[in-house]
């Protein structure tokens, strides 16, 4: 449909004025709701009273290291990994990529392997990493196989 230079596309097209415009839109309403937020949970209000004042419902979840999507939120990355840093008992308001979510941690498990008797989970977790590595070089292949050979894509990105 079109040629596109090399470099950033220009703002007045209307995708990419569409996609800022959603993006920034998008972080505001984010950074407006988690200050709201913030404030209600340093008042010490209940996450059941928290909820219904939104009109939402609470909802439990388990997450891991390996845990790439939140629940059916979707791939929320930064809140898992700081999930997993925040103490037990402790409520925290993060921002992400789906939503605004205020988590409360009630258990931090710390699995533990013994080595010379629990063979079956060693060998599990084996072969999970040796497929995260296969996957891995899948992913990384076809990007390097460009640089090498010099490929220039001038197609705009559109999310």
């Amino acid at each position: 449909k079109g040629i596109y230079p090399e470099g950033y596309l220009p703002l007045d097209q209307e995708q990419v004025k569409q996609y800022c415009e959603t993006m920034a839109k998008r972080d505001k309403k984010s950074s407006v709701l988690e200050a709201a937020l913030n404030k209600q949970v340093k008042a010490g209000k209940s996450l059941d009273a928290i909820a219904s004042s939104y009109n939402t419902e609470k909802e439990a979840t388990t997450v891991s290291f390996i845990d790439r999507n939140l629940s059916h939120f979707g791939p929320e990355a930064k809140i898992i990994g700081s999930m997993l840093g925040q103490k037990q008992g402790t409520t925290q308001v993060y921002g992400g990529e789906m939503g605004v979510y205020v988590v409360k941690v009630n258990k931090v498990d710390v699995p533990t392997v013994d080595v010379k008797t629990d063979t079956e989970t060693i060998n599990m977790m084996s072969q999970q990493q040796s497929m995260m590595f296969q996957n891995r070089v899948q992913q990384t292949l076809t990007p390097s196989l460009r640089k090498m050979v010099k490929v220039v894509d001038n197609r705009p990105i559109v999310m």
